[in-house]
């Protein structure tokens, strides 16, 4: 059975970081978002990011799946780099 480390807080800060850069900059700003709508005529943010479909519901949840395991697989080369390094020591 693989060894379980603890998650350290710098480990996380790191783990954090890079997630964040991954984001990149941000795209719209709230105020940007609220002109953009009024320029539409939707006095309701909601209704620009509805589904209207299932079929778009279970898109949404794949593309959530494929990024989930991207980070766990991010996550489980940093716990299996971070065991090495201290197989080394």
């Amino acid at each position: 059975m693989a060894k379980t480390i603890k998650m350290t807080i710098p480990m996380l800060e790191r783990l954090i970081k890079e997630e964040h850069a991954k984001f990149g900059p941000m795209k719209e700003t709230e105020k940007e978002a609220e002109e953009r709508s009024k320029e539409l005529g939707v006095e309701d943010t909601d209704e620009l990011g509805s589904l209207e479909e299932p079929k778009d519901w279970m898109k949404v949840l794949k593309i959530k799946e494929a990024k989930l395991i991207r980070a766990l697989k991010s996550v489980r080369k940093q716990i299996q780099e971070a065991n090495t390094k201290r197989g080394k020591r």
